[in-house]
């Protein structure tokens, strides 16, 4: 259970987790935003991809899950994943908090 399956023109594409930097809601559809900056866009909700996702990912907003792995900062607002800035929802903050090692 290291990858996920995305259908892209017809073929079911392999993603493998640690390619994924952050998934992005748009509206009925998620953008899946790789290392290698590609897009991917699947039709399905936050919800149910996360639960198909391992204990990297977490949600930080209504419209945003980030992958763990490559979080570089975060702060009160919003948080760094490689150099791209995500902002964080009230709702949500208190279990990124819980998640990393703040020191």
């Amino acid at each position: 259970k290291d990858s996920l399956f995305v259908k892209d023109k017809g073929f079911y594409t392999k993603i493998h987790f640690d390619d994924i930097l952050y998934l992005k809601s748009a509206h009925v559809y998620i953008e899946i935003i790789l290392r290698s900056h590609q897009k991917m866009v699947v039709r399905t909700s936050l919800n149910d991809i996360l639960e198909k996702l391992n204990v990297n990912f977490i949600r930080i907003h209504r419209g945003f899950i980030i992958n763990t792995k490559y979080l570089s900062q975060i702060n009160q607002s919003s948080v760094k994943i490689l150099k791209e800035e995500i902002p964080i929802g009230k709702k949500y903050k208190d279990d990124i908090v819980k998640r990393i090692n703040l020191i």
